[in-house]
């Protein structure tokens, strides 16, 4: 029996880059931690985007969990775009879009790999930029999140 080599626990804070981009050790200027889901799935979602002292207002639209993903990744290269920030890292919840992301692999649904592309055109506007698969609990300031749930909870009782 050979071992999976993607299993959660290999991959979990493993800096990694975006599939064929330009990638940095040493400290990151700009960190976001990004995770999304949907209640339920398919349905609303609503992205979570911390950019190291805010969460970031994302807008809440109709999708999936993957798609939910993606947007939050997509919410937080644009405020690093908008903020000409280098030396970025994305802290990532969703296994699959950190391997997609990460291998540029096959995307089944088109609307998904429409959204991983923009991500690819988006991160070479922020270049060097780094993913990182971090698991749970989750570390946000001084707050602990011992659960994405948690986590969500707490941003949808933000005041918009």
């Amino acid at each position: 029996m050979t071992k999976d080599t993607d299993s959660p626990e290999e991959l979990a804070n493993r800096p990694t880059a975006i599939a064929g981009r330009p990638t940095f050790s040493g400290a990151a200027r700009l960190v976001y931690f990004c995770d999304a889901g949907c209640r339920p799935n398919p349905g609303p979602h609503l992205p979570v985007v911390w950019d190291g002292q805010v969460f970031l207002d994302a807008p809440r639209v109709e999708g999936t969990n993957h798609r939910a993903s993606y947007h939050s990744v997509k919410v937080a290269l644009d405020d690093a775009a908008r903020h000409g920030a280098t030396h970025v890292e994305v802290q990532l919840t969703s296994r699959l879009v950190f391997l997609q992301l990460s291998t540029g692999g096959y995307c089944r649904d088109i609307d998904l790999k429409n959204l991983r592309d923009l991500i690819f055109t988006l991160a070479d506007r922020v270049s060097p930029i780094r993913i990182v698969l971090v698991t749970e609990p989750f570390l946000l300031g001084s707050r602990v999140f011992p659960s994405r749930r948690e986590l969500r909870d707490h941003v949808e009782a933000i005041p918009i």
